[in-house]
C-alpha cells in the first residue's frame, strides 16, 4: 500500500503518541476519575490508525481499530468502566496480571487470542507488511496497558 503525504504525516503522528503514552501514561492517571485527559491521550494514536484504514478504503480494519480505541477510552476514563472492557485491555502473563486478580483468567484467554492474532499477521504476504506492524504493535500497547493496570508503584 502506498501512503499519500497526509497518510504517512498521521502514521508518525500515532506511532509517537503511542510511544509517548507508553513511556508516561501512567502519570495522566493521578488524582479522581474521570481521567479525560487520560483518555483522550490513550485513544488519539488509534483513533489516527482508524483514520488511516478509513482513507485506504479498509473499513472492516478502521471498525476494528475505532471500536478497540472505545474500549481503550473506557478504560482510560475510570477504573469503573473497566468490566465493560475487560477483553480488550489484557497482560501478556501472570508477569503483566498477577494471579490473584479476579480477571487473571478471562485476560489470560485475551492473551492468546491477541498473541496468535499477532503470530498469524505474520502469514500475510510482504506486500501487507504494514498491517504485520500494526499487529505486533497493538500487541505491545496492551502489554503496557496491562502493566499500567495492575502494577502501582508502593
Amino acid at each position: 500500500m502506498k501512503f499519500t503525504g497526509l497518510q504517512a504525516a498521521l502514521l508518525a503522528l500515532s506511532a509517537i503518541l503511542a510511544i509517548a503514552y507508553g513511556a508516561f501514561g501512567s502519570s495522566l492517571y493521578e488524582g479522581e476519575p474521570p481521567f479525560i485527559i487520560g483518555t483522550i491521550f490513550k485513544a488519539s494514536s488509534i483513533i489516527i490508525l482508524g483514520l488511516i484504514a478509513l482513507f485506504a478504503r479498509s473499513r472492516l480494519l478502521a471498525a476494528g481499530l475505532l471500536f478497540g480505541s472505545l474500549g481503550d477510552a473506557l478504560l482510560a476514563w475510570s477504573p469503573d468502566t473497566f468490566l465493560f472492557d475487560a477483553a480488550d485491555e489484557t497482560g501478556w502473563t501472570s508477569v503483566l496480571v498477577p494471579n490473584d486478580n479476579a480477571m487473571f483468567v478471562p485476560l489470560s484467554v485475551y492473551t492468546g487470542v491477541l498473541t496468535l492474532m499477532a503470530l498469524t499477521s505474520f502469514t500475510l504476504p510482504t506486500t501487507r507488511r504494514l498491517v504485520m506492524l500494526g499487529a505486533v504493535l497493538f500487541f505491545i500497547s496492551d502489554g503496557f496497558v496491562a502493566w499500567n493496570m495492575f502494577h502501582h508503584d508502593p
